[in-house]
């Protein structure tokens, strides 16, 4: 009788030997290799339930408190996944499903949505929802205009000025045409300039490169011009061949004005291009 006994439970013994390694509850079907356990309502390779998985319910009295087990075992429960039942507004605790990371119970939230190109995710605070927003909304900088001009080559006479034509690098919100930048949005904007100058192109029979550069930024109307930035600078006999003469400056730009990029020089400077760049800061 003994030994009956003995063979019966060695041999449940090593029936339940699979079951405990990998399940499937629901079906008599074997859980697939990689899945130590999986939950069917039926026997399909695709859609094979109707219902769906409740996590064990918790009221949790604390973020810091692990609550299911003594918290010198805190260690031992890192990645422990619940439905906490309870909501504390002091301890900052939310309704929903919470993950132990070791120390704190962390409540797991996702994203409103997928978000479209160029968005940013967001955190909306503590137990709070992501959200995908642009940068606009956040008053994040972006550049939105970026150029390298060359100076229209029938032009070199003295005291002149002129329009740079600009090759685009970076055009967003931003149109352009034969010298006129346009942008497609309002707002303040900060504008960084350059010309780039040669103070070797001078007039014939001229013994020095002393000479003045203006480069200003100017919204043109029809034939009218108004000037908004400028930087003017005097160079002595003696100056470096090339010369970059900056212009940096906050500004507000109308949507659907044009813009152009002027340069005045004397007889001893020849400009020969330029740059420019637009950081929408905000505003409407």
């Amino acid at each position: 009788m003994k030994t009956k006994t003995i063979l019966f439970l060695l041999g449940t013994f090593y029936i339940l030997l699979p079951v405990q390694s990998q399940v499937t509850i629901g079906s008599l079907s074997e859980p697939r290799k990689g899945s130590l356990l999986e939950l069917k309502e039926n026997e399909s390779a695709d859609e094979n339930s109707t219902k769906g998985f409740s996590l064990p319910r918790v009221e949790l009295k604390s973020r810091k408190k692990l609550a299911v087990d003594d918290d010198s075992k805190k260690d031992q429960y890192k990645g422990l996944t619940i439905q906490n039942t309870n909501r504390s507004d002091s301890d900052s605790l939310a309704e929903g499903v919470h993950s132990w990371d070791g120390e704190n119970w962390r409540y797991l939230v996702a994203a409103k949505g997928q978000g479209t190109d160029g968005q940013i995710l967001t955190s909306n605070g503590t137990d709070s929802v992501a959200e995908w927003k642009n940068q606009l909304e956040l008053h994040i900088p972006t550049v939105d205009f970026v150029a390298t001009g060359d100076l229209i080559p029938t032009i070199n006479v003295k005291d002149s000025k002129v329009n740079l034509l600009y090759t685009i690098l970076h055009n967003n919100n931003f149109s352009y045409n034969n010298g006129a930048i346009t942008p497609g949005k309002p707002g303040y904007y900060q504008i960084n300039l350059y010309n780039k100058m040669d103070a070797t192109k001078a007039t014939t029979n001229e013994t020095n490169n002393e000479g003045t550069a203006i480069i200003t930024l100017c919204l043109r109307e029809g034939a009218n011009y108004t000037e908004l930035l400028s930087f003017s600078a005097y160079y002595p006999n003696g100056t470096d061949t090339l010369i970059h003469q900056p212009l940096s400056g906050l500004i507000y730009l109308t949507a659907g004005k044009d813009y152009v990029i002027r340069t005045t020089y004397n007889k001893k400077f020849k400009v020969d291009g330029g740059g420019i760049s637009f950081t929408y800061l905000g505003g409407s």
